[in-house]
Parts: structure tokens; sequence; C-alpha cells
């Protein structure tokens, strides 16, 4: 049985890596705190907490949220052909409706 890891926010996901050991990589060490800093950083974390045992829960996730996440996923895919890309996005963006589907049948 997989352990559960319910995606709430940025800062949460970092306090709970950090419960578990994670050590912050510290990318704002120049004093720029930027954007693809601020996704490395948790991209640590996250992975830190999978990398624990943790399934990642992200059923939770306002529209703003999986927008974003839909950006990131077109971001780290340069170069990956544009029809993978956008399944990966509609996963992302319909994933919720179909998880409440299944836990009704």
């Amino acid at each position: 049985m997989n352990k559960i890891y319910a995606y709430e926010s940025f800062g949460a996901a970092l306090a709970f890596a950090e419960s578990l050991g994670w050590v912050d990589p510290d990318l704002d060490d120049d004093g720029e705190w930027t954007a693809e800093k601020a996704d490395a950083t948790e991209q640590s974390a996250l992975d830190f907490i999978i990398g624990r045992g943790f399934v990642l829960d992200m059923t939770n996730f306002t529209l703003q949220q999986r927008e974003q996440l839909q950006h990131d996923i077109i971001a780290h895919c340069d170069g990956l052909p544009s029809e993978l890309i956008a399944k990966l996005c509609e996963v992302v963006a319909t994933f919720p409706a179909i998880q409440g589907e299944s836990d009704n049948d």
C-alpha cells in the first residue's frame, strides 16, 4: 500500500518535504529568486517526497494550479512531439473529473 501525499501548495510541499529530511537546495544563493528557481525548488521537494515512498495526489488542484502545471509541462517537455505535450496537458486538465468518475464506479 502506498502512502499518499495530497498536494496543497508550494509552501506546504516544502514544509512536508523538510519534515521528512529534505534540505532546500538554496537555489537563490545569488539573491535573485526567479520562477524557474521556485519551480526547481518545488520539484526537488516533490522528488524527495516521492523518493520516500509517497504517491502524489493532485486531484484537489484548483483550475489555476492545473493551468500552471500545464504550462510547466510545456516548458519542461520542449523538444517532445507536440501531440504528446498536448495529451499530457489534457490529462492534467481532466484528471480530477476522471478521478471523480472512477470513484463513483
